[in-house]
């Protein structure tokens, strides 16, 4: 008798839970992993995280993928800024005999083309970590520096990449769950400039505005959406997004933001707004 209670209380004390509410398991498997690197990384990787509002599309690609395209379109490397040129030597800025390098020439010896200097692994290794902030070593300089310095230092690997640059930031966002994507891109941005290259600042700025034709803003709006829509197009066909297996990026929705030059003078990036 004493068993027979004994057991049936058991039973009672371990009847099944009320199932975790989905916050409640998402808490529970969070306090699992949180100490686990590796197991941390894969929850937080798989997590839904909804939009990305501030990515710069340029900014969002791995250096190692600049340099397989570089390599693709036989592009150089300065070895020793450690920057992406073309190889074509007429249309670069060469230093003069004797001088120091100023921040736009390139000697010519110290030219060499990407796929031939980039076999050396030492060299490879350090072109990455120049041209991204891989191995970024605080102090010896400021990472908004070393950021924003790669744009330019990458610059000519990006031509004509429009659509491979798209497709890979919407993968890499894709394989991080982001479910939404706001990329910033200038398109237009230095036509738009050049409508005031010799314009001088005025603190009216209506009368800054009456001195922009419409007519060729509204073309330069023209073409950089045309531009836009071409580049989404095609990086759509590279992910196979109309096919029967689409990549997983392709379900990602994606807009674009102008963003302005800000370095450039006032007047330049009035027109730019």
């Amino acid at each position: 008798m004493l068993l027979a209670m004994s057991f049936a209380t058991s039973c009672q004390v371990s009847s099944p839970a009320e199932p975790l509410s989905p916050v409640s398991d998402i808490a529970t498997r969070f306090e699992e992993v949180k100490h686990s690197p590796p197991k941390l990384r894969a929850f937080l990787r798989a997590m839904p995280k909804g939009a990305d509002l501030h990515s710069h599309l340029g900014g969002a690609i791995y250096a190692e993928s600049y340099l397989r395209w570089a390599e693709e379109d036989d592009l150089c490397v300065d070895v020793s800024r450690l920057v992406l040129v073309t190889c074509d030597t007429e249309a670069l800025a060469l230093c003069g005999e004797g001088q120091p390098p100023p921040p736009l020439c390139h000697r010519a010896e110290d030219l060499a083309r990407v796929a031939h200097a980039t076999k050396d692994r030492t060299f490879r290794g350090r072109l990455i970590d120049a041209l991204s902030t891989r191995n970024y070593h605080l102090y010896e300089r400021s990472g908004h520096d070393q950021f924003f310095t790669t744009f330019g230092a990458l610059g000519p690997a990006g031509q004509g990449r429009g659509a491979n640059v798209l497709a890979e930031a919407m993968r890499r966002a894709a394989g991080q769950n982001i479910l939404y994507l706001e990329l910033m891109a200038s398109p237009g941005m230095s036509a738009a400039a050049g409508l005031v290259a010799d314009m001088e600042w005025n603190d009216d700025l209506a009368a800054m505005r009456a001195a922009l034709a419409d007519a060729d803003l509204d073309a330069i709006v023209t073409g950089s959406s045309a531009y836009l829509a071409d580049m989404e197009a095609k990086a759509r066909e590279l992910m196979r997004c109309d096919s029967e297996s689409p990549e997983p990026a392709c379900a990602m929705v994606v807009r674009f933001l102008a963003q302005a030059i800000r370095t450039r003078p006032a007047p330049q990036v009035f027109a730019q707004m």
